[in-house]
């Protein structure tokens, strides 16, 4: 799974909510003098979008010393003539809401903000989980080399990249799991209680069949090993395999292995 976000772009659509959260009281209201026509463009010549009538509250979007860009009422843009525009002074009671409202909406970006920088967090956390997960699973299976009729300069090249492998391995299993189990994969441990499911075919190579079962919470896997010839095709699963290991959620919590 790539990455969802980068904390470039991230600070890009930051900066973008900002201004969305500004622009919406930052614009001046005016009041048309007469009559206008909303033009597409600022020609007298351009099609009329709609007629806007005297007294009409609208929002400049770009005062020009002819020609003005606004917003009517209707949410249409387009040009009026600027002489026919007058500013409208604004109460202290209006000023005073617009500013609230501008201060929810700088809220309200924060609080997007903060959850989308949560997600992310959670999102790269999981991804670096999952890849050193898979790392684990490939580099758990290095085999011994074998020195026999091997050129020396080819010798040494894999030692050192069995070495580099085995080290990286190792961290990924105590960062993961904790500094007890990597002691007990160190010391060639067979099986333990607590032991993580990624690391049953290390020890016991790939199953005969592995059972899995799903809750809401909980992820149920059966790894079944060297079956019983003969046995009914009912019986309990202990009865019909020499090996059963048991894990929920990727961890070791029992097995039976008959002798």
């Amino acid at each position: 799974m790539k990455k969802l976000l980068n904390f470039n772009k991230m600070k890009k659509l930051l900066f973008i909510f900002y201004l969305i959260s500004v622009c919406g009281f930052s614009q001046t209201t005016y009041t048309t003098t007469s009559n206008l026509n909303l033009r597409e463009k600022s020609n007298v010549n351009s099609r009329i979008l709609e007629t806007i009538n005297a007294n009409d509250k609208v929002s400049v979007d770009s005062l020009g010393s002819e020609w003005s860009k606004i917003t009517s009422q209707t949410g249409n843009i387009g040009y009026v003539k600027t002489e026919f525009l007058k500013e409208q002074k604004q109460s202290k009671k209006e000023k005073e809401k617009i500013l609230h409202h501008g201060y929810m909406k700088i809220f309200l970006v924060i609080l997007l903000a903060y959850i989308i920088m949560l997600v992310y967090g959670r999102i790269t956390k999981k991804n670096s989980y999952n890849r050193k997960k898979k790392e684990i699973e490939a580099n758990a299976k290095i085999t011994v080399y074998d020195d026999r009729e091997e050129d020396i300069s080819d010798l040494e090249i894999k030692k050192q990249n069995f070495s580099k492998l085995q080290e990286k391995l190792y961290n990924n299993i105590e960062e993961l799991y904790g500094w007890e189990t990597l002691e007990n994969f160190k010391k060639g441990k067979k099986i333990w209680k607590g032991m993580p499911d990624v690391l049953v075919s290390v020890f016991f190579g790939e199953p005969h069949d592995v059972i899995e079962r799903k809750t809401p919470d909980i992820v149920y896997k059966t790894f079944v090993y060297d079956p019983i010839s003969g046995a009914r095709s009912n019986a309990r699963i202990e009865d019909k395999y020499r090996t059963v290991i048991y894990s929920q959620n990727g961890i070791i919590n029992h097995w039976n292995m008959l002798t």
